[in-house]
């Protein structure tokens, strides 16, 4: 009597076949939202649902027209996630103190300073581009005459966040810390010095450099969200080209400025 061979490679086959559909099935079932046994039609007073059963919700009741596909405002297209992940556009106002002093000057003197800026950070929070106007005036004096001194610098900022994965931390101290940056860019600057011999005014570039940091004040994953931080800034100026006293000599200002934004998630661009 022949001895008959008994091969496994097709029941093994089928097995796996048959797994490979039973899978996705039965094992790997993805749960529905949180909230998704809570919603109801509000056009209907008991918030009717169809298609029920063991394992289903069911769909609210459609109250339009037959065949018309129920409208839910949760599945609304958005561009990009409510949930804050890092990129963001903003504007905000800022205002702090400021420290002038350069050779044309006698002395170290402080001020105030004020401004405004716009921003766009980039997905995950990597970088910033920041545009920025401020404002500062000082009085001080030179060789011994005083003169008042008004500065409007017009900034242009790179900034790089070095911990920005630590924003996939999720917590107030992660995204702190993923808010922290260091910055350097250049500016033009129209500044004006007047005393009682002294009449000087020019517009030149100059270049800065700095760090901050920023932490929220409200809820950031609903969209948008006020955020508060504070920066350090030392901006230098070169002088006019044809003034004598500033020709060769640099203008140099400390500022430390606590910042408020309002961001929007999401890059502009």
């Amino acid at each position: 009597m022949p001895r008959t061979r008994f091969n496994l490679s097709v029941p093994l086959l089928a097995l796996v076949l048959a797994a490979s559909f039973a899978l996705p099935a039965a094992a790997i079932r993805v749960p529905p939202p949180p909230d998704y046994g809570d919603r109801r039609d509000p056009d209907l007073p008991g918030g009717e649902r169809y298609g029920e059963d063991e394992t289903f919700e069911g769909y609210p009741v459609d109250p339009g027209r037959p065949g018309d596909a129920y409208y839910d405002a949760s599945t609304e297209f958005r561009r990009h996630s409510p949930n804050y992940a890092g990129a963001s556009t903003g504007f905000g106002l800022m205002g702090g103190l400021g420290r002038l002093y350069g050779r044309v000057f006698d002395e170290h003197v402080s001020g105030p300073v004020v401004g405004a800026f716009l921003s766009n950070t980039t997905g995950l929070g990597a970088a910033t581009i920041t545009g920025a106007i401020t404002r500062s005036w000082f009085n001080s004096s030179i060789e011994g005459a005083e003169v008042d001194v008004t500065r409007w610098d017009f900034h242009g900022s790179l900034s790089i966040h070095p911990g920005f994965f630590f924003g996939f931390g999720g917590t107030r101290l992660d995204y702190t810390i993923a808010n922290f940056y260091v910055m350097a860019g250049g500016q033009m600057t129209l500044q004006t010095t007047r005393g009682a011999d002294i009449d000087s005014r020019f517009f030149r570039p100059g270049f800065h450099m700095g760090l901050g940091i920023d932490t929220y004040l409200d809820d950031i994953h609903d969209g948008k969200a006020f955020w508060i931080g504070v920066q350090y800034r030392w901006n230098n100026t070169a002088g006019g080209r044809n003034d004598d006293l500033f020709r060769y000599n640099w203008t140099r200002e400390h500022q430390v400025l606590l910042r408020l934004t309002f961001r929007i998630n999401g890059p502009g661009f």
